[in-house]
Protein backbone atom coordinates (compact mmCIF):
# COMPACT_ATOMS: atom_id res chain seq x y z
CA UNK A 1 0.00 0.00 0.00
CA UNK A 2 2.83 2.44 0.95
CA UNK A 3 4.21 1.44 -2.71
CA UNK A 4 0.87 2.49 -4.31
CA UNK A 5 0.27 5.84 -2.72
CA UNK A 6 4.05 6.63 -3.40
CA UNK A 7 3.66 5.32 -7.10
CA UNK A 8 0.76 7.88 -7.53
CA UNK A 9 2.41 10.89 -5.72
CA UNK A 10 5.19 10.33 -7.98
CA UNK A 11 2.83 10.11 -11.08
CA UNK A 12 0.59 13.05 -9.71
CA UNK A 13 3.88 15.20 -9.59
CA UNK A 14 4.68 13.85 -13.00
CA UNK A 15 1.57 15.77 -14.43
CA UNK A 16 1.77 18.92 -12.25
CA UNK A 17 5.69 18.78 -14.07
CA UNK A 18 4.50 18.44 -17.60
CA UNK A 19 0.81 20.61 -17.21
CA UNK A 20 0.05 23.51 -19.26
CA UNK A 21 3.91 23.13 -20.63
CA UNK A 22 3.43 20.23 -22.86
CA UNK A 23 0.80 18.55 -25.19
CA UNK A 24 0.53 15.37 -24.61
CA UNK A 25 -1.38 13.91 -27.87
CA UNK A 26 -1.67 10.12 -26.56
CA UNK A 27 -4.55 7.82 -25.25
CA UNK A 28 -4.79 5.16 -23.47
CA UNK A 29 -4.32 1.80 -25.40
CA UNK A 30 -6.51 -1.25 -25.18
CA UNK A 31 -3.64 -3.65 -24.90
CA UNK A 32 -3.60 -6.96 -25.87
CA UNK A 33 0.39 -7.25 -26.04
CA UNK A 34 3.71 -6.20 -24.02
CA UNK A 35 4.78 -2.88 -25.33
CA UNK A 36 8.59 -1.17 -24.29
CA UNK A 37 7.94 2.55 -25.27
CA UNK A 38 11.31 4.05 -26.94
CA UNK A 39 12.28 8.20 -27.46
CA UNK A 40 15.58 9.63 -27.38
CA UNK A 41 16.37 11.77 -23.98
CA UNK A 42 18.98 14.75 -24.20
CA UNK A 43 17.92 15.84 -21.49
CA UNK A 44 15.78 14.92 -17.62
CA UNK A 45 12.90 16.57 -19.47
CA UNK A 46 12.84 13.34 -21.36
CA UNK A 47 12.48 11.42 -18.24
CA UNK A 48 9.59 13.18 -17.01
CA UNK A 49 7.65 13.00 -20.19
CA UNK A 50 8.38 9.49 -21.00
CA UNK A 51 7.33 8.04 -17.61
CA UNK A 52 4.43 9.98 -17.85
CA UNK A 53 3.39 8.77 -21.63
CA UNK A 54 3.74 5.17 -20.27
CA UNK A 55 1.20 6.03 -17.87
CA UNK A 56 -0.49 7.93 -19.71
CA UNK A 57 -0.85 4.76 -22.11
CA UNK A 58 -1.67 1.93 -20.13
CA UNK A 59 -3.85 3.47 -17.13
CA UNK A 60 -2.27 1.52 -14.51
CA UNK A 61 0.25 1.16 -11.60
CA UNK A 62 1.08 -2.07 -11.61
CA UNK A 63 2.15 -3.27 -15.33
CA UNK A 64 4.66 0.01 -15.88
CA UNK A 65 7.93 -0.42 -15.53
CA UNK A 66 11.04 2.43 -16.37
CA UNK A 67 14.81 1.66 -16.45
CA UNK A 68 17.49 3.84 -14.63
CA UNK A 69 21.05 4.01 -13.28
CA UNK A 70 21.90 2.76 -10.28
CA UNK A 71 23.40 5.80 -9.35
CA UNK A 72 19.56 7.55 -9.35
CA UNK A 73 19.58 6.24 -5.25
CA UNK A 74 17.20 9.29 -5.20
CA UNK A 75 14.77 7.18 -7.15
CA UNK A 76 14.81 4.26 -4.89
CA UNK A 77 11.20 4.73 -3.56
CA UNK A 78 9.78 4.53 -6.67
CA UNK A 79 11.75 0.97 -6.96
CA UNK A 80 8.32 -0.56 -6.81
CA UNK A 81 8.09 0.30 -11.31
CA UNK A 82 11.73 1.60 -11.74
CA UNK A 83 14.02 -0.88 -12.23
CA UNK A 84 17.90 -0.04 -11.62
CA UNK A 85 20.83 -1.09 -13.84
CA UNK A 86 24.48 -1.10 -13.52
CA UNK A 87 25.65 0.49 -16.77
CA UNK A 88 29.32 0.16 -15.86
CA UNK A 89 29.19 -3.61 -15.43
CA UNK A 90 28.74 -6.52 -18.05
CA UNK A 91 26.24 -8.12 -15.14
CA UNK A 92 23.24 -9.63 -17.82
CA UNK A 93 21.08 -6.44 -17.11
CA UNK A 94 19.00 -7.64 -19.97
CA UNK A 95 17.99 -10.98 -17.95
CA UNK A 96 17.73 -9.05 -14.57
CA UNK A 97 15.22 -6.34 -16.58
CA UNK A 98 13.17 -9.81 -18.36
CA UNK A 99 12.90 -11.56 -14.66
CA UNK A 100 11.58 -8.64 -12.88
CA UNK A 101 8.83 -7.21 -15.63
CA UNK A 102 7.92 -10.53 -16.71
CA UNK A 103 6.83 -11.09 -12.81
CA UNK A 104 3.89 -8.85 -13.69
CA UNK A 105 1.15 -9.78 -15.65
CA UNK A 106 0.71 -9.14 -18.77
CA UNK A 107 0.39 -7.12 -21.16
CA UNK A 108 3.03 -4.90 -19.58
CA UNK A 109 4.79 -1.43 -20.35
CA UNK A 110 8.50 -0.62 -20.51
CA UNK A 111 10.23 2.54 -20.93
CA UNK A 112 13.40 3.03 -22.09
CA UNK A 113 16.22 5.07 -23.74
CA UNK A 114 18.09 3.02 -26.32
CA UNK A 115 20.91 5.74 -26.02
CA UNK A 116 20.77 4.81 -22.03
CA UNK A 117 22.34 8.34 -21.31
CA UNK A 118 21.04 11.82 -21.71
CA UNK A 119 24.64 12.71 -23.17
CA UNK A 120 26.08 12.31 -26.36
CA UNK A 121 26.97 8.48 -27.09
CA UNK A 122 28.60 6.75 -30.22
CA UNK A 123 25.74 3.86 -30.13
CA UNK A 124 22.81 2.75 -28.57
CA UNK A 125 22.75 0.35 -26.52
CA UNK A 126 20.72 -3.28 -27.79
CA UNK A 127 18.94 -4.33 -24.61
CA UNK A 128 15.41 -3.05 -25.93
CA UNK A 129 15.64 -5.18 -28.56
CA UNK A 130 16.13 -8.20 -26.96
CA UNK A 131 13.74 -7.42 -24.04
CA UNK A 132 10.99 -7.08 -27.19
CA UNK A 133 12.06 -10.09 -28.76
CA UNK A 134 11.94 -12.17 -25.56
CA UNK A 135 8.70 -11.30 -24.25
CA UNK A 136 6.71 -10.57 -27.17
CA UNK A 137 6.14 -6.97 -27.18
CA UNK A 138 5.79 -4.50 -29.83
CA UNK A 139 7.59 -1.17 -29.94
CA UNK A 140 6.15 1.89 -29.70
CA UNK A 141 8.37 5.18 -30.85
CA UNK A 142 7.25 8.40 -29.04
CA UNK A 143 7.90 11.51 -30.57
CA UNK A 144 8.98 14.15 -27.80
CA UNK A 145 9.17 17.68 -29.93
CA UNK A 146 10.86 20.32 -27.76
CA UNK A 147 10.05 23.29 -30.64
CA UNK A 148 6.17 22.76 -30.01
CA UNK A 149 6.14 21.06 -26.83
CA UNK A 150 4.08 17.96 -28.17
CA UNK A 151 4.34 14.61 -27.31
CA UNK A 152 2.82 11.97 -30.04
CA UNK A 153 2.44 8.21 -30.34
CA UNK A 154 4.74 7.97 -33.46
CA UNK A 155 4.11 4.71 -34.36
CA UNK A 156 4.13 1.23 -33.12
CA UNK A 157 5.82 -1.72 -34.61
CA UNK A 158 6.69 -5.51 -34.20
CA UNK A 159 10.73 -5.52 -34.35
CA UNK A 160 12.37 -7.18 -36.59
CA UNK A 161 15.17 -10.01 -35.95
CA UNK A 162 17.90 -7.59 -37.05
CA UNK A 163 19.02 -4.99 -34.05
CA UNK A 164 20.85 -2.61 -36.23
CA UNK A 165 18.17 -2.23 -38.82
CA UNK A 166 15.53 -1.63 -35.68
CA UNK A 167 17.50 0.86 -34.31
CA UNK A 168 17.63 2.76 -37.89
CA UNK A 169 14.17 2.88 -37.90
CA UNK A 170 13.65 4.06 -34.80
CA UNK A 171 16.35 6.94 -35.41
CA UNK A 172 14.76 7.57 -39.11
CA UNK A 173 11.05 7.83 -37.13
CA UNK A 174 12.90 10.23 -34.00
CA UNK A 175 14.93 12.65 -36.67
CA UNK A 176 11.59 14.95 -37.03
CA UNK A 177 11.51 15.66 -33.91
CA UNK A 178 12.81 18.55 -32.28
CA UNK A 179 15.27 17.74 -29.03
CA UNK A 180 16.00 19.51 -26.19
CA UNK A 181 20.08 19.29 -26.41
CA UNK A 182 20.25 18.11 -30.06
CA UNK A 183 24.19 18.13 -29.53
CA UNK A 184 23.63 15.32 -27.21
CA UNK A 185 21.50 13.33 -29.90
CA UNK A 186 22.61 9.89 -31.88
CA UNK A 187 19.99 9.95 -34.71
CA UNK A 188 22.80 10.02 -37.06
Amino acid sequence: MKYTLILIAAYILIVIMTKNLWKFNIKQLNLKKNLIVVSTETSLVDSIILARVAFQLRGSFDRVFGITKKETWYLKPLSEFLIFVDRDKKLNQVQKIIKRITKSPEPFILFIFPEGTTKKTTKWRTGFHYISKETNADICIIGIDHKFNTVNIDTIFTPSNDVNQNINFIKKRLKKYALSVPEYSNLN
